[in-house]
């Protein structure tokens, strides 16, 4: 069986072209989405699950797509917020147990830790 990518961020520039890269050498790919508008980006063939990597509880029909089979996911999905001092932080941790199963552990994003964030000038 082949392996499935589970791809987050498929609207974003890097995330979209991941996705089309793929598709273009045959493989299956499911990508995440948080709105229902977004899937008017995907290419024909491309499937979706909805969720927001802000509210994990919404993100397990996601991950349930890996159905105990071989699964590679390639995170792109991140938000930003700009704080009063001109700073943008944009949290970059996604944690999971280590597996993409149905009975895994739904990931996780900490955007109140220090050290799950990234800053930089916008």
């Amino acid at each position: 069986m082949e392996e499935l990518y589970l791809v987050t961020g498929s609207s974003g520039f890097l995330g979209h072209f991941i996705v089309e890269k793929l598709k273009s050498q045959g493989k299956e790919v499911v990508v995440g989405l948080r709105l229902p508008g977004d899937k008017a980006h995907l290419s024909e063939g491309v499937d979706y699950e909805l969720g927001d990597i802000t509210k994990t509880y919404t993100l397990q029909k996601f991950f349930e797509r890996a159905k105990e089979r071989k699964t590679i996911l390639i995170h792109c999905a991140g938000f930003l917020s700009r704080n009063g001092s001109g700073i943008c932080q944009m949290p970059v941790c996604f944690w999971t147990d280590g597996r993409i199963s149905p009975s895994a552990t739904v990931p996780h994003i900490y955007p109140e830790c220090p050290e799950c964030l990234k800053i930089h000038p916008c």
